[in-house]
């Protein structure tokens, strides 16, 4: 008998504290979640870097593949990812009606260059405005509406390609400065086009030169790369915040809230602290 009170007695004093302990710790339940949450998001993120993608976020439905030059994400690489309605992959990663004059055929069998489109051949310019008001000159040997058959029709020192586009550079030659190089398939002058062009090897992201492309390129003091610079968390998923502060606000800190929702009912955000409102 002596043995069951003792059990009953330990069984009363376990429930009173579980259920003090369950009212006191609703807040540090709620804080916990929002961080397992954003763990979820630092890890999908880690695992398309390590996995060897050059992008520096999990690409979206819209644009579901990385571009490893850009590192960008973008709808194609090469024309076998768009489909019949517009089957030609451009210099920009989207899939668009035409990219060259293969793309078209009958009435319409020439690729407006300027807007990817298939349109019928040109025979003065007055056809031409019928078309895009960006390419307003005939090519009456080609058919071609082109936004330029001289250099006098281009603007800011442009030249006109032979493709009719006014362009910036055709080769290295033409640039300089703080963009010496020509990425020739949109006629500008870049900063960079692989990671070798850039300063001890700094990653090339969308053809500049930024101090990080993932965590790996930061050093021990600021191990966390968020929008291509090195720090100490992510203000995108919060990676490198964990525990009692698992939330990077914009001062590149750990804190234990950004907003009132990450708090406790019966407390506010204030300065990245819980308090008691």
């Amino acid at each position: 008998m002596k043995t069951l009170k003792i059990l009953f007695v330990c069984m009363a004093l376990f429930a009173i504290g579980c259920s003090d302990e369950t009212t006191n710790s609703k807040g540090a339940n709620n804080r916990a979640n929002n961080a397992n949450n954003g763990n979820n998001v630092a890890n999908n993120v880690n695992n398309v870097i390590n996995n060897g993608e050059a992008c520096l976020q999990t690409c979206p439905q819209g644009a579901p593949l990385c571009d490893t030059q850009s590192r960008t994400c973008v709808e194609c690489t090469q024309d076998s990812h768009c489909g019949l309605a517009q089957p030609a992959c451009d210099a920009d990663g989207e899939c668009r009606e035409c990219t060259n004059d293969s793309h078209c055929s009958g009435d319409n069998s020439i690729c407006n260059l300027d807007e990817n489109q298939c349109q019928p051949p040109c025979t003065s310019d007055n056809d031409c405005d019928n078309f895009n008001e960006d390419t307003p000159f005939c090519d009456t040997a080609s058919g071609r509406c082109l936004e330029c058959t001289s250099d006098q029709q281009c603007e800011r020192g442009d030249t006109c390609s032979a493709d009719g586009l006014c362009i910036e550079c055709a080769t290295d030659a033409e640039c300089g400065g703080e963009d010496p190089l020509c990425r020739t398939e949109t006629g500008r002058c870049v900063e960079c086009k692989a990671d070798s062009d850039c300063a001890n090897n700094a990653p090339c992201v969308d053809f500049r030169c930024v101090e990080c492309a993932g965590d790996a390129d930061c050093p021990v003091a600021a191990p966390i790369c968020s929008r291509f610079e090195c720090g100490i968390c992510s203000r995108e998923d919060n990676r490198g915040c964990e525990g009692d502060t698992p939330y990077c606000d914009g001062r590149d800190e750990c804190v234990e809230c950004l907003e009132d929702e990450q708090c406790a009912d019966n407390e506010q955000c204030n300065d990245g602290r819980c308090v008691v409102d």
